[in-house]
């Protein structure tokens, strides 16, 4: 913990996991030690995007395929993911995404029998947990949390789910009382001279990720598309806008159920 805070750049969480995977291996530190950390993070979200795929797309087989493709990817596969914490820290991204998506599934008109008010804590419980966790391991995540807030605010307010809101900001705030508490030494990280100038510049650097985003997507459509791809790089989303207008006032629950499916495949 001295080494860590002499460092005023990564909480300790990753650190500790290392430091307990070394005892565990017969009190040695080594390479490998510190890979079963991430392999086990790497399973672990491997398990968390399954639950997410199944959520959206209610398919066994679908979430299999998704997650094998996710797992597979160069980004979960490259040796800054597997060698340092950044497995751990894209485990608790998962688990956060999960959290949310557990929170957000609001059931209008259902009995409040204890088992649902108990089961709803839980996924709070769950978010806190998540939030608790991913900050310990990178203090970049806060940003995370605070853009995930922002959409919770604005979708509860349309809503008129305004307990929603004050249910979010009490789980942020159980974790924001538990981070303090584990690693008070955070602030002192953040503010410091070597290291707030890092901070800021990453957090300023979150919007050139929106021209990622968009190669990513034209990838995608340049793939399915072949040459036509630059008609359908504006056909494709809104086809999909049109479509899911026109079938968000049908009856038809079945053609609901299509918009979802394709809604989470849009967000994939």
């Amino acid at each position: 913990i001295d080494n860590i805070k002499m460092d005023k750049v990564h909480p300790p969480l990753y650190y500790i996991f290392v430091y307990i995977a070394s005892k565990l291996a017969g009190d040695t530190l080594s390479v490998w030690t510190a890979l079963a950390v991430n392999l086990f993070a790497y399973l672990g979200t491997g398990c968390i995007v399954f639950f997410i795929l199944k959520k959206l797309f209610h398919s066994p087989v679908l979430s299999s395929l998704g997650t094998i493709g996710v797992l597979m990817t160069q980004c979960m596969l490259s040796a800054g993911m597997l060698a340092r914490m950044y497995m751990v820290y894209t485990f608790f991204t998962a688990l956060f995404v999960y959290a949310n998506v557990l929170a957000s599934d609001k059931k209008t008109g259902v009995a409040r029998s204890r088992g649902a008010i108990l089961a709803e804590i839980a996924k709070y419980l769950l978010l806190c947990a998540a939030v608790v966790g991913g900050f310990l391991t990178q203090y970049y995540f806060v940003f995370f949390v605070a853009a995930f807030f922002g959409f919770e605010i604005i979708y509860d307010i349309k809503e008129k789910r305004f307990r929603d809101i004050l249910k979010y900001a009490v789980a942020l705030a159980v974790a924001a009382v538990f981070i303090n508490k584990l690693w008070d030494y955070w602030y002192v990280a953040i503010t410091s001279n070597a290291h707030s100038a890092g901070v800021i510049g990453n957090a300023k650097e979150i919007f050139e990720h929106l021209g990622s985003i968009y190669y990513g997507y034209k990838l995608v459509i340049m793939y399915v598309f072949q040459k036509a791809y630059k008609a359908f790089l504006i056909l494709f989303p809104v086809i999909a806008a049109v479509f899911y207008v026109v079938a968000r006032g049908r009856e038809n629950s079945y053609i609901r159920s299509v918009v979802t499916r394709i809604a989470g495949a849009a967000l994939m």
